[in-house]
């Protein structure tokens, strides 16, 4: 394989000369920005939850709860749409689903709550109705064999796939409750709205940083995505636990810069990791990844509104949010040196 003078990559195969050209022909590249884009637009409003509806929340006495509550409700949609993403990543490509889903989103802005609530009520009494009936005319065996397979549960029996999956979405949950609860945390040390504000931003500019060094590392450094999000999630444990001791507002936003850099490397890898080991059937694991926090969800904030509520203090659910953290990374330390040790 040669280049030319135009930069035209030239290989020779069986004395005939073959031009190697993209596959998408360059497009790909728009494909990345566009699909940046959308991603910004999807979840960069979750850092500010807590700064839209602090107000709302004093005034109702719901506070922690009940933005526990709405990361819980965001995070079942996510498991829903992980669910309708499995049935039609069996007959679509990866890229006609996400299209889809981008122009619904969209379009989805001018929806009233009321109607939408009206469409998932309908939505499941038909749902729930399918099931009925189906149950009826199929055996209790059989039944349970045809959703372990609509949904592709069988994936599940590789131990080692369900701990990326757990470890992987756990992980993604942890750090969205952790930067969600984070403004409250600040007003509760009395930070103005200016300054949580200004932490907000601090956040997304050394996420924005921590992306952009990440295509240069990538670039230079051939090191498998699985040990990167792992290094990034060990060196993000031991800095909240770092966290744990900071109070002033200097820490508060060195620290911030900190955890949002090493949030690009998880977030932007996170499924990476999946698509390495089972690259056959990514589109099912996408899926099962995308049901799994909507699942821990629910018992995962339980426990942190528990503990807020009986401490009065934001400090015992982070903690909490950093041992189960550290937990998930005990198998995976284990399967990585087991595979070194392969080697």
């Amino acid at each position: 394989m040669e280049k030319n003078k135009h930069e035209r990559i030239i290989e020779i195969i069986n004395g005939n000369e073959y031009e190697v050209i993209p596959t998408e022909r360059g497009y790909a590249y728009i494909i990345s920005v566009a699909l940046s884009i959308t991603i910004v637009c999807l979840f960069s409003h979750m850092n500010s939850l807590a700064l839209l509806f602090h107000d709302v929340l004093i005034e109702i006495g719901s506070g922690t709860n009940g933005m526990t509550m709405i990361l819980a409700v965001l995070c079942i949609n996510v498991s829903i749409s992980g669910l309708i993403a499995n049935v039609a990543l069996k007959r679509f490509s990866l890229r006609q689903v996400g299209l889809f889903a981008a122009i619904i989103y969209t379009c989805d802005k001018d929806i009233k709550e009321d109607d939408a609530k009206e469409i998932t009520n309908n939505d499941e009494s038909q749902i729930g109705n399918t099931i009925e009936n189906d149950l009826k005319c199929r055996g209790f065996k059989n039944k349970i064999m045809a959703v372990m397979d609509f949904l592709n549960l069988s994936l599940l029996k590789d131990l080692v796939l369900l701990n990326l999956l757990i470890a992987v979405s756990l992980s993604l949950l942890i750090d969205n409750t952790f930067f969600v609860i984070f403004p409250l945390y600040l007003f509760d040390l009395k930070f103005s709205v200016a300054e949580v504000a200004g932490c907000a931003t601090i956040l997304g500019a050394s996420d924005l940083c921590g992306r952009a060094f990440l295509v240069i590392f990538c670039k230079f450094f051939k090191i498998s995505s699985e040990l990167i999000v792992y290094s990034a999630l060990v060196l993000t444990t031991l800095t909240r636990i770092a966290f744990f001791f900071c109070s002033s507002h200097t820490s508060l936003k060195l620290i911030t810069l900190i955890l949002g850099f090493l949030r690009a490397f998880v977030q932007s890898l996170n499924t990476v990791v999946v698509a390495d080991y089972i690259p056959e059937n990514f589109s099912a694991a996408l899926s099962l990844m995308m049901l799994i926090p909507g699942v821990i969800n629910f018992p995962l904030m339980t426990i942190f509104g528990f503990l807020h509520s009986n401490t009065g203090s934001y400090l015992a659910g982070y903690i909490f949010l950093a041992t189960t953290n550290a937990l998930c990374l005990i198998p995976w330390t284990f399967k990585l040196l087991r595979d070194k040790i392969d080697k």
